[in-house]
């Protein structure tokens, strides 16, 4: 993995803005802008990993990114807006 490598490059950049998604500081919005980057870079690595697999390391980066990708949905899960369920009114409605 030298440093002009594009593919390696993709992979770290991703690794490095998952790491900047779990930020304590960020907003929610901030959060979710890292993990889109994120997921967009995780998926140029693969793109050019995938034809060349079976050549050096490259089954080793694929395990990388597929770890990635996990913790990227983990990532995702936790970052959602939660939904709470809507308290029903407790007035009973008459007709009219």
């Amino acid at each position: 993995m030298s440093a002009l490598d594009p593919d390696a490059v993709y992979g770290v950049r991703a690794e490095r803005e998952l790491r900047q998604s779990q930020k304590a500081s960020l907003s929610r919005a901030e959060a979710a802008r890292y993990l889109a980057l994120a997921r967009a870079d995780m998926e140029r690595a693969r793109n050019l990993y995938e034809p060349i697999d079976g050549y050096s390391n490259v089954g080793s980066n694929l395990k990388r990114l597929d770890r990635d990708r996990d913790r990227l949905q983990v990532l995702l899960a936790r970052n959602e807006k939660p939904v709470y369920a809507r308290k029903m009114s407790r007035r009973l409605r008459t007709w009219r």
